[in-house]
């Protein structure tokens, strides 16, 4: 539990050290490293066996991808944003999701909503 304390206080902390210290600095390049950091410190944990070399390294640029975009995206926004902005968008994510699926789905659907606005309360 003290964990998780330290990760949610240092996670607190880090839209107005973002904004402070890397606002000015190159998107791609913050994107990039922080990218090659994951890379290094989770391949070691990625499990090899059983998994298709092809569908492995297609998984990954796909993941890269994602990752990239929204790394690029999210440090690009400090640029634009206010620090409370970039972690009120931030937070609340999971709220449009749902709002945004719904909408194409043309559904409604109130239990994927309650179940966002509980990770938007935690």
């Amino acid at each position: 539990m003290a964990l998780l304390v330290v990760v949610s206080l240092l996670w607190a902390f880090s839209f107005g050290l973002i904004k402070r210290f890397l606002g000015d600095v190159d998107s791609t390049l913050v994107a990039a490293l922080r990218l090659g950091l994951s890379l290094a410190m989770f391949l070691p944990f990625f499990r090899w066996r059983g998994l298709a070399a092809g569908l492995a390294w297609r998984l990954a640029g796909i993941g890269a991808v994602q990752f990239g975009v929204m790394y690029l995206a999210y440090i690009e926004s400090f640029r634009h944003l206010r620090a409370y902005e970039a972690a009120l968008f931030t937070i609340t994510t999971p709220v449009l999701v749902v709002v945004l699926a719904d909408a194409l789905d043309r559904r409604w659907r109130p239990w994927g909503l309650a179940a966002a606005l509980v990770a938007v309360a935690g």
